[in-house]
């Protein structure tokens, strides 16, 4: 299943640091032009096209309609135009994913902080939060000091981490939106589009994950699965190494 969530600024209100008089649209715009020109001249522009593809079929973006951005945008609800790049990941497998997006959420524009123009960016106004990482060495200790081993990972954590469906929730999509290229190649078109998901990129991430983790354990330890209660806080972000006495354990 999927946990829904919110962003809040550590000051203000997104609606008065980022209003859409002060949309940075255009400037996004060029960098995303030059992104997609440089993948292209790479060779690299079919497997971020892929990966992006692959990203709005799992749901993790979507693409904003103009009717949908022009009523958020008659509210003088806030806006935020972040820019995306490609990471190519190390893969073997020809089936595999060859790139990751990464969506810049530092991204420096004008906006209004404590009623004065100034110039930051969405990371800048996030709250870092509390982050009660398991300590790794703790883990590592641990997981020496029995016979038997588990070694696993949280898929997809971040991604299961969804913006809510009330107004404010839903200013995660109007903070992250970006401007990308789609359709066949040599004939593509420019469209607007927003990650729905928590992203890694996005300074609160792993305190918000940190904070889910513990809320998926309280519930387990409320149905009486203990042990599952206890692996599940044993994790480093979303990968864990857990030892056993034996292999029925």
């Amino acid at each position: 299943g999927v946990i829904e969530t919110a962003y809040y600024p550590t000051e203000s209100t997104f609606n008065d640091i980022f209003p859409p008089s002060l949309s940075n649209e255009k400037e996004a715009t060029a960098i995303s032009r030059k992104v997609f020109k440089r993948l292209k001249a790479s060779g690299q522009l079919k497997a971020f096209q892929e990966a992006f593809q692959k990203y709005l079929d799992l749901g993790y973006m979507r693409i904003l309609s103009k009717k949908e951005m022009e009523e958020w945008e008659k509210k003088n609800l806030c806006i935020n135009y972040c820019s995306i790049h490609g990471v190519p990941k190390d893969v073997s497998d020809p089936t595999k994913q060859a790139m990751r997006v990464v969506l810049n959420s530092s991204l420096r524009r004008k906006c209004l902080l404590r009623g004065k123009l100034t110039t930051s960016s969405l990371n800048a106004v996030l709250p870092v939060g509390k982050s009660d990482i398991t300590s790794l060495v703790d883990i590592l200790l641990q997981w020496s000091t029995k016979e038997y081993s588990l070694i696993y990972d949280l898929v997809k954590a971040y991604n299961n981490i969804i913006a809510g469906g009330d107004e404010e929730s839903q200013k995660m999509l109007h903070l992250r939106r970006f401007i990308w290229y789609q359709g066949e190649e040599g004939n593509e078109r420019e469209i607007t589009a927003t990650c729905t998901t928590v992203w890694y990129g996005d300074l609160c991430a792993s305190s918000i994950l940190e904070e889910v983790k513990t809320k998926v354990s309280e519930d387990l330890e409320q149905r009486g699965k203990i042990e599952a209660s206890k692996t599940t806080l044993n994790l480093y972000i979303d990968d864990t190494a857990k030892s056993f006495d034996t292999k029925k354990e």
